[in-house]
């Protein structure tokens, strides 16, 4: 069965919402220590097409 570009589109969508919200956790817990770690920085990384397992990891 093969995914159509309407779906995988709609998947990386979804994917991408939850690495923001995720994002944004990590940037107001974690930022003030570590500087480095912020939503942009994580945003760029999921425009790197950082896997699902990954952000889970995160």
């Amino acid at each position: 069965m093969t995914t159509s570009s309407r779906e995988r589109r709609a998947q990386r969508d979804v994917g991408a919402r939850l690495f923001h919200a995720r994002a944004s956790c990590v940037a107001a817990h974690d930022a003030p220590h570590i500087p480095h770690i912020g939503v942009d920085a994580l945003a760029r990384a999921n425009d790197e097409s950082i896997s699902v397992k990954s952000l889970a990891a995160i």
